[in-house]
């Protein structure tokens, strides 16, 4: 019985496995796995092994591997209450006699090799196959399978045409992230949505247009100024000598003189545009 697969390198999906040991197999064991994962592979591993023959692992080296191995498998097996070696290497098997005579694989290629005889196994006969195993008693399952195996065709070949339509309309959309989008909004509650940031958006564009408006005006003039130092300096001082909440009072009087003398269309947001242009011009 084997215990233990303790390391398969350059073989398969199996580039560079070493961990394995540390898992002990027992009278019954399950292995499952995504495709691609490498349960081919194992199989194939056993059935070189019972049948002593290295080309079927010659011909599952590994495509590519991120360090050029040489294939090698280590195994461990119960002999007589004992753990003994199992080792591929140099091509080569070595274990325990007559082990080989333990291990029976049965697989697509033991179906291939003993049912149909000179025959690969298609798409069409697995589903004659499937038939068969299903008997008389499930032919109507069977043909429900075959009709949902239709409908699944056919909406594929759907979605794929949808694809390249929407594809073509805009191109680089990511469909996968497009069909993954889920909402709890209704149709209405989106609309309302979309009204509101065109709204938004067509605002902006005002304002954006009045900053270009105050942007393309010419440059102010620098000018000259005479002033009395003794004036000025009086000046500082009774502002330094005011409070903030004066200063912040006076400023807002005059920034609200301001609106009313230079706007002619009002809408309530013309504080915010002029903070917008302060910090614009800031910046």
């Amino acid at each position: 019985m084997i215990k233990r697969i303790k390391k398969i390198n350059g073989i398969g999906t199996f580039s560079d496995f070493n961990s394995g040991g540390q898992h002990e197999l027992g009278r019954t064991t399950l292995i499952h796995g995504l495709n691609c994962h490498g349960k081919s592979t194992l199989c194939d591993v056993l059935l070189s092994l019972s049948k002593d023959n290295p080309e079927i692992i010659r011909k599952r080296k590994t495509i590519r591997p991120a360090q050029e191995k040489p294939q090698c498998v280590e195994l461990s097996v119960e002999k007589a209450s004992r753990e003994t070696s199992v080792n591929f290497e140099h091509n080569a098997w070595s274990c325990p006699a007559d082990f080989e005579d333990e291990i029976s694989i049965f697989d697509a290629r033991f179906v291939n090799d003993n049912v149909f005889t000179g025959l690969e196994i298609t798409r069409e006969n697995r589903e004659n196959m499937t038939d068969l195993i299903l008997g008389e008693e499930n032919v109507a399952l069977a043909k429900q399978i075959e009709l949902l195996n239709q409908k699944s065709r056919r909406l594929n070949k759907e979605i794929k045409g949808k694809t390249q339509a929407l594809q073509r309309v805009f191109p680089g959309i990511d469909i996968g992230l497009l069909m993954d989008f889920t909402t709890e909004q209704s149709s209405e509650q989106i609309q309302e949505s979309l009204e509101e940031k065109q709204k938004a958006r067509v605002k902006l564009e005002q304002n954006i247009a009045q900053a270009k408006t105050f942007l393309d005006k010419a440059e102010p003039k620098d000018m000259q100024l005479q002033t009395d130092s003794i004036d000025l300096l009086d000046k500082i001082n009774g502002l330094l000598a005011r409070s903030f909440e004066d200063i912040q009072e006076d400023a807002l009087d005059k920034l609200k003189q301001h609106i009313e003398s230079n706007f002619c269309n009002k809408d309530g947001f013309e504080e915010q545009w002029i903070i917008f242009e302060v910090i614009f011009l800031i910046k």
